[in-house]
């Protein structure tokens, strides 16, 4: 009788944390189920000839197959999803090219018998292929020039080049390896990471962006020189790995950037001596990597870790949120602005409008470091550092909440199969 009390309370504890465990896992369950019930590519048949106010989304997906990359057509007024892509293993660039078309880059690898990287042109709102042709393995960005020509940021072969469609071949390149070879020296596997290239002025020049060099240059087309450099090799105050520049801006330039791995967005003028820093925006989950300034004022940006899109103010309000359904969140456009649309730089805005509360100073967060504040931010930012690492590998429908209360339930599971051993052992050592 004397042993029966304790074990009556061994009992509750295990029916409690049968509950607890049940109640952890069920977010995660209840996502995935949802996810394999709605994973259709296509939600309509038709969409309205009518819609044009829409938002292009990709996603890159993680490292593994199955791994939520799509491209995804949102009605900017509603949010609503009228298109899910997801018939390829990665996208990465979308351009709208007019006419119901876009521009993507796609790698197709376990999805079609040619495999590779292509630059795909298709009707966004039917699917239809219209055009393609392969590109080097690995780009990420390809933009059409005009006249049938395509300039693209081969990763590869650290350069920038220019293919003809109609000829099939490469008329024009700038090799960044001749004209940094200092830089270039040793490097196997190539050191740029060239991840985007804008045709600037009709492709007389472009601005292209070599992540792993921490800048950003504008080169000239004709004398394949680089008429200005925004950044330099490891100075992190200024970018640290970034992603999609776009120059809003030619005289004086002025460059909005995804400063990824500092984890803001950033925006730089030119001046006699240097660059001023006249924008700054660091409200984001982590890894931004597109910005777009939209011709009234406000800002497209791509939060890579949040899994979203964002719409800012010039004074860092958000005013629209895309929540995405997949790994690696990559770039953002506007259908009715075309292409990396090029809206007023912040000091142009900040003469427009008196007043304005735009200064480049961080927008902050919002809790204080201090005290109790700062323990408890601290515990926030290591979640949510362990979720967007372990991004590339987690399932693309397991979200931030199901993450955590996973987590917790192994870590239940575990504290629980830890208890029951021991009390075995010293069941059979009382023997």
């Amino acid at each position: 009788m004397g042993r029966w009390r304790p074990e009556r309370r061994v009992d509750r504890l295990r029916a409690v944390a049968a509950v607890v465990l049940v109640v952890l896992l069920a977010p995660a369950v209840a996502s995935g189920v949802e996810s394999a019930v709605g994973g259709s590519t296509i939600d309509d048949d038709r969409i309205d000839p009518g819609v044009e106010n829409v938002t292009f989304v990709t996603s890159q997906g993680n490292e593994f197959r199955d791994a939520g990359a799509a491209f995804v057509v949102i009605d900017t007024d509603t949010g609503e999803r009228l298109r899910r892509y997801s018939e390829f293993y990665r996208y990465y660039d979308v351009d709208p090219l007019g006419n119901g078309r876009v521009l993507l880059v796609a790698d197709t690898q376990g999805v079609d018998p040619a495999g590779g990287f292509f630059a795909v042109t298709m009707n966004w709102r039917t699917g239809e292929v219209v055009d393609r042709f392969p590109i080097p393995a690995d780009t990420h960005d390809v933009d059409y020039v005009g006249e049938g020509e395509y300039a693209i940021a081969d990763i590869k072969a650290d350069r920038v080049s220019v293919y003809n469609r109609t000829r099939e071949e490469i008329v024009w390149e700038f090799d960044f390896g001749q004209q940094y070879p200092n830089r270039s020296a040793g490097k196997a596997e190539g050191f740029t990471h060239l991840n985007d290239v804008d045709p600037i002025d009709n492709g007389s020049a472009f601005l292209a962006s070599p992540r792993n060099m921490d800048r950003v240059v504008l080169i000239d087309r004709s004398t394949k020189r680089v008429e200005w450099t925004l950044g330099s090799e490891d100075d992190y105050s200024i970018m640290n790995e970034q992603h999609n520049p776009t120059l809003l801006s030619r005289n004086p330039p002025t460059v909005l950037v995804a400063d990824s791995e500092n984890n803001r967005i950033v925006e730089y003028q030119k001046t006699g001596t240097g660059w001023d820093e006249t924008w700054r925006y660091t409200t984001v989950a982590g890894w931004p990597r597109d910005a777009d300034r939209l011709p009234n004022g406000n800002t497209l940006i791509v939060d890579t870790w949040g899994k979203q899109v964002i719409e800012v103010t010039p004074d860092k309000q958000v005013v629209a949120r895309y929540e995405i359904a997949g790994q690696g969140t990559y770039d953002v456009e506007r259908l009715p602005y075309g292409d990396e649309p090029t809206g007023p730089p912040m000091a142009l805005l900040r003469e427009r409008r008196p007043g304005l509360d735009s200064s480049p100073s961080d927008d902050g967060r919002a809790l204080e470091r201090s005290g109790s504040a700062a323990v408890l931010r601290g515990a926030i930012e290591t979640v949510e550092t362990s979720y967007y690492l372990a991004q590339w590998v987690l399932p693309s429908w397991l979200g931030k909440l199901e993450f955590v209360t996973s987590v917790s339930a192994v870590v239940l599971a575990l504290v629980w199969g830890a208890s029951e051993s021991y009390r075995a052992f010293r069941r059979r050592a009382g023997d």
